[in-house]
């Protein structure tokens, strides 16, 4: 898969970028992430909040470097 789990404590992480398309005009902020099986119509299993929110003005690219998506389950 795309994840790693890091240490016991319950922490995975990405293994590879994760990138979405460019923005074609100013986008609203992102402030949090959901994986789920499906861009569409699919099973959410986990949402959270970005420690910083980020604005996609034109032209921007948002995107998660290998290891920088952090998901702990408790």
């Amino acid at each position: 898969g795309n994840w790693t789990i890091v240490g016991t404590n319950g922490k995975t992480e990405n293994l590879a970028a994760i990138e979405f398309p460019e923005a074609s005009a100013t986008w609203d902020t992102a402030s949090g992430v959901v994986i789920a099986d499906a861009a569409t119509g699919g099973n959410i299993f986990f949402f959270g909040n970005l420690t910083t929110p980020k604005q996609a003005d034109n032209g921007d690219q948002l995107r998660f470097k290998s290891g920088e998506l952090e998901i702990t389950m408790a």
